[in-house]
């Protein structure tokens, strides 16, 4: 155990900055455009690309590369610590890899090291720790949306350690970050089988036949529907979302029984106020409880946001309490995944329906129109072949938590030098 630590401010080793509100105003906003209009155009880092200290490659807006060369000091052409300093994931750390050349949005700032007396990566983990984001958020400002300032980032205390020190916590560390990744992407590639395979049955009508074959391809008989506009197999019916799933609309809590994840009670459940717990996977990532539940939601349940971010979708893993900005759609055949995928299918939809001004509210009426091609048999098919891949999503990701617990444990012990 080290008891001699130090600290140094980190400002002589970086070069801290972000993309001036001016610059957005006057250059970025005018221009961006929601996709690129040639191979030469430049994405949009925003503070949404970091994810569970991650960097997740998936941009809104892209830029020319002329206006990302006229303001070189928010490009983005090394590697560098990125820092969300307004919004929802607030003071996540994550670092940009530098695969292609990408510019800063305005609402997340660059970290680049001018030195070599610390690595990327420790300089990363560092700031993820609880110690790092208590400077970080030193001097965080604004009532209404709070934010880190550049200065508390540049004015953060580093805890000094030697190269090989630096090196056996990154080693530590990154070697469970690795784990999360890899469970990460096997899930993904389990989400993307699943939902082909549905495609295939239900939207292209090839689920398999009486000899096993191809339904559609092999000559199964169609039959225009003028209800959904299209063919559909013969002695299929036309179900709605209503009708197939019972629906419970969430209510809020009052704001006093809303606790945090540290309460411990008894008679708590788990609180799921909206889209914000279903961003970290296909399992709903409650971030506070509640002693005053009004509406529950059940194990198996698929959930999804109603409000703000519409669209957003994952599956309880046990009961809940619901807040206003979701909705609990519960099977009557016990079939979660053909549930998920048939929900997953119509979520667009109600995006572009959704009504409201100043926030986009789905509600009751929008479920009334939404109608699917339905076979009982064919269902309990898919269910039965495929049902068992969800369960395996949901160990993947259950398991992942488990390794985010154990990172969260280990990180500031390895920070201070209890461990190494």
């Amino acid at each position: 155990m080290n008891n001699d630590i130090e600290y140094e401010e980190i400002s002589p080793y970086v070069f801290v900055t972000k993309l001036a509100g001016f610059e957005h105003s006057e250059y970025i906003q005018p221009n961006a455009t929601k996709i690129p209009m040639n191979t030469k155009d430049i994405p949009m880092v925003q503070g949404k690309n970091i994810r569970g200290g991650e960097f997740v490659e998936k941009y809104d807006w892209y830029i020319k590369k002329e206006i990302s060369d006229s303001l070189p000091r928010s490009i983005l052409n090394k590697r560098c610590i990125l820092i969300p300093y307004v919004g929802s994931n607030l003071g996540e750390v994550g670092i940009f890899p530098n695969k292609y050349v990408c510019h800063l949005a305005s609402n997340i700032a660059k970290v680049e090291l001018n030195s070599d007396k610390y690595l990327l990566e420790y300089m990363k983990y560092y700031m993820q720790s609880p110690i790092g984001q208590s400077y970080l958020f030193q001097a965080k400002q604004g009532s209404s949306q709070p934010n880190i300032t550049m200065e508390s980032i540049r004015k953060t205390k580093i805890i000094k350690k030697s190269i090989n020190e630096q090196i056996k916590i990154v080693s530590i560390l990154s070697s469970i970050d690795a784990q999360i990744k890899r469970n990460n992407d096997m899930v993904q590639k389990l989400q993307v089988l699943t939902q082909s395979i549905y495609s295939y049955w239900f939207n292209q009508f090839e689920f398999p036949n009486e000899e096993g074959k191809s339904y559609k391809s092999s000559g199964g008989e169609m039959i225009w529907n003028e209800e959904l506009k299209r063919e559909i197999p013969k002695d299929w019916s036309i179900n709605t979302v209503k009708n197939y799933c019972n629906i419970t609309w969430g209510q809020c809590p009052d704001g006093i029984n809303i606790l945090p994840l540290s309460y411990n009670d008894e008679n708590t459940f788990l609180y799921c106020s909206g889209a914000g717990d279903m961003r970290n996977g296909i399992v709903v990532d409650c971030q506070a409880k509640t002693n005053a539940s009004k509406r529950l939601a059940h194990k198996n349940d698929i959930l999804m946001s109603i409000a703000g971010s519409i669209g957003a979708l994952c599956i309880c893993d046990k009961t809940i309490s619901l807040g206003r900005a979701a909705v609990a759609f519960t099977q009557k055949e016990n079939q979660s995944l053909l549930t998920y995928q048939l929900i997953n299918v119509f979520a667009t939809r109600m995006k572009s329906v959704s009504s409201g001004s100043i926030q986009k509210v789905i509600n009751d009426n929008h479920l009334n129109d939404i109608k699917f091609a339905f076979s009982k048999e064919i269902f309990e098919l898919y269910t039965s072949k495929f049902n068992s891949i969800l369960e395996v999503i949901i160990n993947f990701e259950h398991k992942n938590k488990e390794l985010v617990h154990l990172k969260e444990k280990m990180l500031p012990l390895l920070i201070n030098g209890q461990l190494i």
